[in-house]
């Protein structure tokens, strides 16, 4: 819980409150859902610009996230991490 604080902590003295997410898209490949994002936003002191697009991955369970892995490069690569493609 300690690491989740921390990191909360430093993104919320770091990134600007326009910071966001835009999904573009969703696949429910049960039991994960991917999700094709694009994060984008600066710091508040305006030296660094974040825009990234990439694919997310949370599995879920009983209707909860027990997981959740960022930052695949395209749906592809998240489909075959997460076991659909070979």
């Amino acid at each position: 819980m300690a690491h989740r604080r921390a990191a909360g902590d430093f993104l919320e003295e770091t990134i600007a409150s326009e910071f966001r997410q835009d999904a573009y898209g969703y696949v429910d490949a049960e039991p994960w859902v991917l999700a094709d994002v694009r994060w984008h936003g600066n710091t508040k002191d305006g030296t660094l610009s974040v825009d990234v697009r990439q694919v997310d991955a949370c599995r879920l369970c009983d209707g909860r996230v027990t997981e959740v892995v960022l930052g695949y490069p395209d749906m592809k690569a998240a489909r075959k991490a997460v076991g659909l493609e070979e």
